[in-house]
């Protein structure tokens, strides 16, 4: 399993900044219009896919088995 603190360390590379802009992209531009919709985020993490759902208007749910996950999620989402 990888830590929140890890993903944050890639994050702040120039290459996780680029990567995890092309997958959102990709993935959301897959899912079409959110706004109304109702997402569940299962496996959610540290919430990168659970923030950007709802900054397009959806209401969603984030779930993991990891505590430190979900606190690492809620911090980001507070924080956007």
């Amino acid at each position: 399993m990888v830590a929140a603190n890890t993903y944050a360390r890639w994050r702040a590379t120039t290459l996780g900044q680029i990567t995890e802009r092309v997958e959102t992209n990709v993935v959301f531009d897959l899912a079409g219009e959110l706004r109304g919709k109702r997402v569940l985020d299962v496996g959610t993490g540290d919430g990168t896919y659970a923030i950007e759902a709802a900054a397009r208007g959806a209401a969603v749910t984030g779930l993991d088995v990891e505590q430190e996950m979900l606190a690492a999620a809620s911090a980001r989402a507070t924080a956007r």
